[in-house]
């Protein structure tokens, strides 16, 4: 097996950034980063939409009703990124061929993202006002509530974003692009100081 690694893990170091570092105050905002044990892309094809959901909720436990939502247990978190087209994030290393013994068959597609993807966390109170500053979505918790997810991009980057709770979100960057993105993220978080901590799961 290929050893998890990220881009980031050279560039984010535990400790505190910009305004608290200066006056001894406690960051509120909090990032962290991970590789994902297991991060598949399933896709149905034309009329096959149903029986795929119904293949994903009887695998995951979850209940798949449509639109952004984006439900989540401690094994599955289930993000849908287009008309039939899921992105799935998982806890078991050997999620991509189960998924694949049971979705080709059903006429859909799967394809193993695992190394392909880094997830960013960003939580506290500021996180919402530091996102606003470069990703043009509307963060208020009626245009996006907790439990959905939104595909939109930060300049050329293309992002998924799951809320995790109301001032908590995974950003799931590409993995070549993951560097670029967190130097903007940065420079956009030192303004109200954040800390960095060690890998979230």
């Amino acid at each position: 097996m290929v050893e998890k690694t990220s881009p980031l893990d050279k560039l984010l170091k535990t400790g505190h950034y910009g305004k608290p570092e200066n006056t001894g105050e406690q960051a509120d905002l909090k990032i962290s980063h991970r590789t994902c044990e297991s991060l598949v892309q399933v896709t149905a094809w034309p009329k096959t939409g149903k029986g795929i959901a119904t293949t994903l909720e009887k695998m995951t436990h979850l209940s798949l009703q449509g639109g952004d939502a984006s439900p989540a247990n401690e094994d599955f978190t289930i993000m849908p990124t287009g008309p039939g087209q899921y992105l799935i994030e998982a806890q078991s290393g050997d999620a991509t061929g189960r998924f694949q013994k049971k979705i080709i068959p059903a006429k859909g597609a799967v394809t193993d993202l695992t190394h392909a993807r880094v997830v960013i966390r960003i939580s506290g109170d500021q996180a919402v006002w530091v996102l606003a500053k470069g990703i043009a979505i509307d963060f208020s918790l009626q245009a996006f509530p907790v439990a959905t997810s939104r595909n939109t991009a930060h300049h050329q980057i293309s992002l998924t974003i799951h809320r995790v709770n109301e001032n908590t979100f995974d950003l799931f960057v590409f993995t070549s692009l993951a560097c670029s993105f967190w130097h903007w993220l940065d420079r956009a978080a030192k303004e109200v100081g954040y800390e960095i901590v060690r890998n979230v799961k």
